[in-house]
């Protein structure tokens, strides 16, 4: 859009927001505060000037984010191909029900019949760290869902899950 024209579009919704304003109000102390502010108060210069710094903004919070994830995804491969190295584990079985949300279904009835017959091997349920807390019915060993990826799933001889197999969340 040129920018007449968008000027003349700012300060028509300039004139629109400051008629539609219900008495009373106040800006939020906060980007969209501002904003708000600088579209009442009709400075289009203003305006574009904070779009521009707020679009700088996320930019680099984006790539600090992205450089997170990409820190995060190795190590997490580093502690992977770690255990990789290790031999498996024939008393070790990882379950998982329903994406990680704790004991239940067809896991659970294979890890019950499964402590009755084999008591040697060890269960291991991969849970989120917020349904950990509730799915404690009986003695086992409980890992959030990227320690298990990371530790049980190279190193487990069986793997019973409701779900698709693990993935680093």
């Amino acid at each position: 859009m040129p920018d007449p024209v968008a000027r003349e579009f700012f300060r028509r919704a300039a004139e629109a927001a400051v008629r539609q304003r219900p008495p009373g109000y106040r800006r939020p102390a906060d980007p969209e505060g501002i904003r708000r502010g600088l579209l009442e108060e009709n400075a289009y210069t203003g305006y574009r000037a904070f779009q521009a710094a707020n679009r700088s903004r996320r930019a680099a919070k984006s790539a600090l984010g992205a450089r997170a994830r990409q820190v995060s995804a190795a190590l997490g491969d580093h502690h992977c191909r770690r255990s990789l190295s290790r031999p498996v584990n024939p008393n070790l079985a990882v379950f998982a029900a329903y994406w990680n949300r704790g004991v239940a279904c067809n896991p659970a009835a294979i890890a019950a019949k499964l402590s009755e017959l084999a008591p040697q091997i060890h269960p291991v349920w991969v849970v989120t760290p917020d349904n950990a807390p509730s799915s404690r019915p009986t003695p086992t060993t409980y890992f959030p869902a990227p320690a298990a990826t990371a530790r049980c799933w190279p190193r487990r001889s069986t793997w019973s899950t409701t779900s698709t197999s693990p993935t680093r969340s």
